[in-house]
């Protein structure tokens, strides 16, 4: 279970886009793949906190039922 915090570093931080034939050469030309990331975040005595794709997820839902 993510805090508050987290939710809300997430939600705050988070990128999107697709990438393309632009960014992996290797990939068709109609062929793209969606992306999601949040950067590190750093705790108070200065460690970092990653997050899983899943507590990425349940951050950006967790957002939308708010809303």
């Amino acid at each position: 279970m993510l805090s508050k915090m987290e939710v809300n570093w997430i939600c705050t931080n988070y990128v999107s886009g697709y990438v393309t034939k632009d960014d992996l050469p290797g990939l068709d030309e109609d062929e793209c793949i969606p992306y999601i990331g949040v950067p590190n975040m750093v705790l108070p005595d200065g460690r970092l906190r990653t997050f899983t794709v899943e507590e990425i997820m349940e951050a950006l839902e967790a957002r939308n039922e708010r809303a």
